[in-house]
């Protein structure tokens, strides 16, 4: 999730089809190259696997040419740890499989997807006060 985030943020088009050959070895249906800066930021910041943190955060910063640091914003993941008690019959790891490619695919709509709509909030501002 955290890489799903993350990645979908470097402006790189993806072309995903609706449904994948069944052959297909992409998990999720969801088809990303990884970015090794990426995978190497994350693997420093997680020792293990699973985290033992209850709640992770992605902070995107912005460097500007001044050499400034901007914080821009703040993605916060937690688990609920009733939910991850329950135990799993096979037909609901399925379903909980499809649930988790919708879950990855709604997250890199929303990491694109924040910034323009903060974008045009600010421009409509601006219309409205010409």
């Amino acid at each position: 999730m955290l890489k799903v985030v993350v990645q979908s943020r470097t402006n790189e088009k993806f072309d995903l089809e609706c449904t994948l050959p069944s052959s297909s070895p992409d998990w999720f249906n969801l088809r990303i190259d990884e970015l090794g800066e990426v995978s190497a930021q994350v693997k420093r910041s997680i020792c293990s696997f699973p985290p033992v943190a209850k709640c992770m955060s992605i902070d995107f910063m912005l460097y500007t040419c001044d050499g400034e640091i901007l914080p821009m914003e703040t993605w916060a993941f937690s688990v609920d740890e009733e939910e991850q008690r329950t135990v799993w019959a096979d037909d609901v790891k399925s379903q909980l499989y499809l649930q988790l490619s919708v879950m990855l695919r709604s997250a890199m709509v929303a990491a694109r997807m924040t910034p323009l709509h903060r974008l045009a909030s600010i421009l409509a501002l601006l219309d409205l006060s010409f």
